[in-house]
């Protein structure tokens, strides 16, 4: 997925919580699941969506570096490449991991927001923020999946040792 798509569908959910915050913030305040939902146990879910990207993005990275070492043998010829095109790439996919991270901190100190305050704009501005969340991590976490299947379908056979 572009990384504009992406952010246009994270810019459209949190458009949607700001207006349903705004005008009728019982929709998201009184609603049963987010109640339960937006606590521990979103934390648990971030953590384990957040734990898996960041293997996968070091699977990416080794990947990528095995591949290079076998395609291009001469060591400044892969170089160049790693400061051209896979340093872009690698720029990218290390950018969608520290969003990922970065949502989680914001919905840790949403948390601590919501225990704070009981009114129903913050319960609704805090569950809102939280389905943004989950939101933009299930688009990086599709995104970075779907590099890793799209690198498994075109690596190069392996030489198995031979030259």
């Amino acid at each position: 997925m572009k990384r504009e798509t992406a952010e246009g569908v994270t810019l459209l959910s949190l458009t949607g919580a700001i207006v349903l915050t705004g005008f009728a913030p019982k929709v998201l305040a009184e609603n049963t699941f987010l109640d339960a939902f937006v606590s521990h146990e979103i934390m648990a879910f971030l953590i384990v969506i957040l734990t898996i990207t960041l293997a996968s993005v070091g699977s990416i990275h080794l990947t990528m570096t095995e591949t290079l070492q076998r395609m291009v043998p001469d060591k400044e010829a892969r170089e160049r490449v790693e400061k051209g095109a896979a340093a872009d790439f690698r720029a990218e996919i290390n950018s969608s991991a520290w969003y990922l991270f970065w949502a989680f901190v914001v919905c840790a100190a949403s948390l601590v927001v919501k225990g704070q305050w009981h009114n129903d704009y913050v319960k609704s501005a805090v569950h809102g923020l939280a389905i943004t969340v989950v939101i933009l991590n299930l688009l990086i976490l599709r995104d970075l999946y779907k590099t890793i299947f799209v690198m498994a379908s075109t690596s190069p056979p392996s030489n198995n040792g031979k030259p």
